[in-house]
C-alpha cells in the first residue's frame, strides 16, 4: 500500500489491509493455547485443565514480555521514519534485538532452574504442581521464540508488509496444531507435548519472516549504534500499555483462580479455563485491530497528519464496536455448543459453572475492543500517559478492585461480574481520554 494517496477512499483500504491481516494473525497466535487446550481436554481429559489454566499466566508474561519491546520498538521507529529520520530508526531496530535478547536470558534462566517454585507461585497445589511444571519447561526454555518472533513481526507489518506477518502467524499456528495431535495423541506427551508444540509455532513464523529480508523488501537494517539505556528506556516505556494489555490476562488469571478455587474448587477453575480460552481469542481479534492501526496512526502522525489519524481511529472503534455485539450475541444463543468443545467428559457440574460465567462475563466484550483501539491510538500518539494510565486501569487495577468488592456480596457470580465492571467503567475513562487529547491537540 502507498502513502501517497492520502484520500478517505485510500484510507478504508489501507485500514482493512493492515487490520484484516493483523487480526487473522493474532487470532491465529491465540489459538496456540486454544489448540492446547481442545487436545489436552480430550486427548488428556478435563482433570488436566486445572493445571493448564494454572500456567497460562506466564503464557501471557512471556506474550507480554516479548510483545512491550516489539510495539515500543516499532512504534518509535515508525515516528522516526516518518520524520525522515533513517539512521536513529535503523538504531532503535537495534536496541530492540538487545530488549529481545535480554528477555530471553531472563526466560531460560526461570525455565532451566525455577519452574517448579514458578508452578506453586502461580497457585498450583501438590496434585497438579508437577504437571505444571511439565508445561512450564518449554515455553520458558525456548521463550526467546516468542521474543523473537514477535519483534519481527511488528517491524515487518511497520515495513509495509503486514500480509507477510500475517501469513507467518497462521502458517505457524497450523504447524501447532499438527504437532499438539502429534505429541499428545501418539507420543503421548502429556502437557509437555502441548507446550513444546506451541514453541514451534514462532519458530516456523520466524524462518517465514526471513524472506522479507532474503527478498531485499527490508526498509529496517542493522548498524550499530551509540548504545544508550535512554534509547532502550524509550523503548519500553512505549511498550508499557502494550505490556499491561496482554500481562493483565495473566494477572487476572492469577486472581480468578484464587476466588474461584475459594467459591467453586477445581471444578470452577476447569470453568473458567474455558471461559479464558474463548476470551482469549476475542481479545487477540481485539489486539489486531490496535496493532493493526498502529502503522498507520505512528505514520500520519509522525508527518503530521493528526485529522487522519483521528479518522483511523474512528474505524476502528466502529469495527471493534461491531464485532463485540457479534461476539456476545453468539455466547448468548450457543453457550452450551461453545462448552462442549472442552467438555468432552460431559461433566455436568462444570457445564452449568462454565454458563453461567458466560452470561455474567461476556458482556465485558460490547466495549473491551473500543479500549483497546483507543489505547493503541493513544500509544502511536505517543500519549504515553494516557495509555498507560488505561492499559493499568483495565487490566489490572479496575478488576482487582472489582475482585476486592464483589464477591463478598455475590460470591462465584461477583467473581465473573468483575469483568465487565472494570471494562465499562475503562470504557468511560477511554472516551474520556479521546476528548482531551482532540481537544489539547486541536487547540495548538
Amino acid at each position: 500500500m502507498e502513502w501517497d494517496d492520502l484520500s478517505l477512499h485510500h484510507l478504508k483500504k489501507m485500514f482493512f489491509h493492515y487490520v484484516s491481516n493483523s487480526v487473522i494473525g493474532m487470532a491465529g497466535l491465540s489459538f496456540n493455547v486454544f489448540t492446547d487446550t481442545f487436545f489436552i481436554a480430550n486427548g488428556i481429559g478435563s482433570h488436566a485443565l486445572a493445571p493448564l489454566n494454572v500456567a497460562l499466566p506466564m503464557f501471557s508474561f512471556v506474550s507480554a514480555m516479548a510483545i512491550m519491546s516489539a510495539m515500543g520498538c516499532a512504534t518509535r521507529y515508525t515516528l522516526l521514519k516518518a520524520g525522515k529520520h533513517d539512521k536513529e530508526a535503523d538504531a532503535v531496530f537495534a536496541h530492540g534485538l538487545v530488549a529481545a535478547l535480554l528477555q530471553s536470558l531472563l526466560l531460560l534462566v526461570a525455565g532451566l532452574f525455577f519452574t517448579r517454585p514458578l508452578a506453586v507461585l502461580l497457585g498450583a497445589n501438590e496434585a497438579i504442581a508437577a504437571d505444571t511444571a511439565q508445561y512450564l519447561f518449554p515455553l520458558l526454555t525456548l521463550g526467546f521464540l516468542f521474543q523473537f518472533n514477535q519483534l519481527f513481526i511488528c517491524m515487518i507489518r511497520n515495513d509495509n508488509a503486514p500480509a507477510l506477518a500475517m501469513k507467518a502467524m497462521v502458517i505457524g499456528n497450523l504447524v501447532n496444531i499438527v504437532l499438539d495431535y502429534v505429541f499428545i495423541y501418539h507420543f503421548h506427551w502429556g502437557l509437555f507435548g502441548a507446550s513444546l508444540a506451541s514453541c514451534f509455532s514462532p519458530l516456523t513464523s520466524l524462518l517465514i519472516l526471513s524472506t522479507h529480508k532474503l527478498r531485499h523488501r527490508n526498509h529496517f537494517h542493522w548498524h550499530r549504534p551509540k548504545w544508550t539505556l535512554a534509547l532502550l528506556g524509550s523503548i519500553y516505556r512505549i511498550g508499557i500499555p502494550s505490556f499491561i494489555n496482554e500481562i493483565s490476562s495473566g494477572i487476572v488469571m492469577l486472581a480468578f483462580n484464587y476466588l474461584l478455587l475459594k467459591y467453586g474448587g477445581n471444578t470452577a477453575i476447569a470453568a473458567y479455563g474455558i471461559i479464558a480460552n474463548l476470551a482469549l481469542i476475542i481479545q487477540a481479534i481485539y489486539s489486531g485491530i490496535g496493532q493493526g492501526i498502529q502503522p498507520i496512526i505512528s505514520h500520519l502522525y509522525g508527518s503530521g497528519q493528526i485529522s487522519l489519524s483521528f479518522q483511523i481511529a474512528r474505524y476502528a472503534v466502529v469495527t471493534a464496536a461491531s464485532l463485540g455485539i457479534l461476539f456476545v450475541g453468539i455466547a448468548f444463543l450457543f453457550p452450551t455448543q461453545l462448552i462442549a468443545i472442552f467438555n468432552s467428559d460431559q461433566n455436568a457440574a462444570l457445564e452449568a459453572i462454565a454458563k453461567t460465567g458466560i452470561q455474567l462475563y461476556f458482556p465485558a466484550f460490547l466495549v473491551a475492543g473500543i479500549s483497546v483501539s483507543l489505547t493503541s491510538f493513544f500509544s502511536s500518539i505517543h500519549a504515553v500517559n494516557e495509555s498507560t494510565i488505561l492499559s493499568l486501569g483495565r487490566g489490572i487495577i479496575f478488576v482487582l478492585c472489582f475482585l476486592l468488592l464483589l464477591p463478598p456480596f455475590f460470591e462465584q457470580n461477583g467473581v465473573w461480574l468483575s469483568i465487565p465492571a472494570a471494562e465499562w467503567l475503562s470504557f468511560i475513562i477511554a472516551c474520556y481520554f479521546l476528548i482531551r487529547i482532540y481537544r489539547r491537540l486541536y487547540q495548538k
